[in-house]
């Protein structure tokens, strides 16, 4: 699967143009920002925007594979219509008990929306996850809103080695 925010550049518009069905080659799949099999830690993810690709993942390959893991899943997105797969997160949640989804737009009003508002932060990471000092951290997102969502995590007493980051830029 290619999850992509629809975009201007050459790239986007040249994969939104492409016919349904034609076959594509892509280059293999790199990089360290994966979840562990085994994990004595709870697990806090955090998505901005289209950084929910890797999450996505993660959660789908942890309950395939059964793991015990206990993942929360901050996923903030400017409006409602912009949170790619929210109700396959809500699916998720409903199935496993050691999923919890904490979903929050920061923009616009929607009188359907239930979830949070607002951006997130020290208080709604502290409300949703109490334990948050022992967890490992993954993040992604917008560059701007990795770093700034380390540097939070940071002064709120995180160690830098629970922290991961995956930055999303160009889009």
């Amino acid at each position: 699967m290619i999850v992509i925010r629809n975009g201007k550049s050459a790239f986007k518009r040249s994969l939104r143009d492409l016919p349904i069905g034609v076959e594509v080659q892509l280059t293999g799949i790199g990089g360290s920002f994966v979840l562990s099999e085994k994990s004595d830690r709870p697990i806090v993810m955090i998505a901005g925007g289209i950084g929910i690709a890797p999450m996505r993942g993660m959660i789908e390959w942890a309950a395939h594979e059964k793991l015990q893991h206990r993942v929360t899943l901050f996923y903030s997105n400017r409006t409602a219509g912009e949170a790619a797969f929210l109700d396959e997160m809500r699916t998720w949640e409903k199935e496993n008990g050691n999923f919890k989804l904490v979903a929050t737009i920061t923009e616009g009003y929607d009188p359907r929306w239930l979830g949070d508002r607002g951006r997130i932060d020290e208080k709604m990471i502290a409300k949703h996850d109490p334990d948050f000092l022992n967890s490992q951290f993954y993040i992604a997102g917008p560059p701007a809103m990795v770093a700034a969502t380390w540097q939070m995590l940071v002064a709120m007493g995180v160690d830098d080695s629970a922290i991961k980051t995956e930055e999303f830029s160009g889009y």
